[in-house]
């Protein structure tokens, strides 16, 4: 899918072919930019040729001007790089969510200011004339291709795991908007934080669970999941490392692994009364377990429960000042 200028018109380009193709087909594929009107002399450093994980490229002609993060983990890249006066849009609940969460009034009050959206549909994007949508793999895929029709740019982020996940994103999105200078400091500032947190080492020592009760059904964060991340920038070993990404969890398998903690988000969606810290009180077959004897169960904002940005750290610091917390508390 293409997109060129008419005239005077400043836009930008995504094309889903592999490097190295020729750019071809330009010619009677025009189509005006959604929100690029008037005259926009060139801009330095652009026209950028960013070249996607996925082979493919995207060529970006003028700064993104009128951007929308299509989540909450594209909105916390984003807040690192750009300030809400490049911003178009947000996801309705995208602030509760996102690093500005816990932000005072005064600090989050231009983001607040900004125009939501109920779900990610075109319709509502290309009437707020966005001109990049930063998006990820999990995104409607017809809202993206009908965005991408009409020639606005879709940067979808991958997965993230770990936190050089999230710093090859923050690199990505960097070089989209011609910010590679900024990234890289805030990558290394990141870098000390998780660096101080494993010199720590709050955990050391111990086997955690990230564990979450859904009704009737148990589940774990495996290896390779976000939470293992913020287990090991803890010193904490995932005591369900033997399992991979996000897996279901009996009571019996619970009670096997036994483990010395275990991490719960504060109220998840959908969990019920109380949520799961209530049922590991509560439920007589688990008052055996030893984080349950030893109150040893440690809840987490269901934002960084299920982060998948840069607040992995913020995760780590809390998770970290939390288990010292407990201990210092049995020791009193």
């Amino acid at each position: 899918m293409y997109r060129s200028a008419l005239a005077s018109h400043a836009v930008s380009l995504c094309l889903s072919i592999p490097g190295g193709l020729l750019l071809s087909g330009l010619v009677g594929c025009a189509r005006e930019a959604p929100g690029a009107a008037g005259t926009a002399a060139a801009q330095e450093g652009y026209p950028r040729l960013i070249e996607l994980p996925s082979g493919a490229r995207m060529l970006v002609t003028s700064e993104p001007r009128r951007i929308v993060p299509a989540n909450a983990g594209a909105l916390d890249l984003l807040t690192e790089l750009v300030g809400p006066d490049r911003l178009a849009a947000l996801p309705r609940q995208a602030l509760d969510y996102s690093v500005l969460a816990e932000r005072g009034a005064s600090e989050r009050a231009a983001w607040d200011a900004l125009p939501r959206f109920e779900r990610y549909l075109a319709e509502p994007l290309l009437a707020g004339r966005a001109d990049l949508v930063v998006s990820d793999p999990w995104g409607a895929l017809e809202t993206t291709q009908r965005l991408r029709e009409v020639g606005v740019n879709v940067l979808e982020l991958p997965d993230v795991s770990c936190m050089a996940d999230v710093e090859a994103n923050l690199r990505l999105l960097g070089r989209a908007l011609d910010l590679e200078p900024r990234a890289e400091t805030v990558i290394a500032a990141w870098r000390r934080r998780a660096d101080a947190l494993r010199a720590r080492g709050a955990g050391r020592g111990q086997r955690a669970l990230a564990y979450s009760y859904y009704g009737s059904q148990g589940a774990c964060a495996g290896s390779g999941s976000t939470l293992a991340e913020v287990f090991a920038l803890c010193g904490l070993a995932n005591a369900a490392g033997h399992l991979h990404g996000h897996a279901s969890m009996s009571f019996e398998d619970l009670l096997a692994l036994d483990p010395d903690w275990i991490v719960v988000a504060h109220r998840g969606e959908g969990e019920g009364e109380g949520g799961t810290i209530a049922l590991l009180r509560s439920e007589p077959v688990l008052a055996q377990l030893a984080a349950v004897r030893g109150q040893r169960i440690v809840e987490l904002p269901q934002r960084l429960f299920a982060s998948n940005s840069q607040q992995l750290l913020e995760a780590a610091e809390l998770l970290s000042e939390r288990l010292e917390r407990a201990r210092a508390a049995r020791r009193e």
